[in-house]
């Protein structure tokens, strides 16, 4: 019904190698994830009339820097050199 023993036993420890594998994964992306949560990053820039607008986020909260822009600022090229 569930195949020789041999089989069985082969199959056991391919799931706990892959349970291992998958343990030591989550580890890992826990210990990412605290890190990350420790810096900002940007994710947007935006103009709005004269502001400049810098959106971040940090331990999933967001954060909008709105600076006064002058003519010679160029968001669109900003977004080109940080974010893309």
């Amino acid at each position: 019904m569930f195949g020789s023993a041999k089989a069985m036993h082969k199959r056991l420890a391919d799931i706990q190698a892959a349970y291992s594998a998958l343990e030591a994964a989550h580890k890992e992306l826990t210990a990412r994830a605290e890190a990350m949560n420790k810096h900002a990053y940007l994710i947007g820039i935006d103009r709005d009339g004269k502001l400049n607008k810098f959106t971040f986020v940090r331990d999933g909260k967001f954060t909008v820097i709105e600076t006064y822009g002058t003519l010679e600022d160029d968001p669109a090229a900003w977004k080109r050199e940080l974010l893309e």
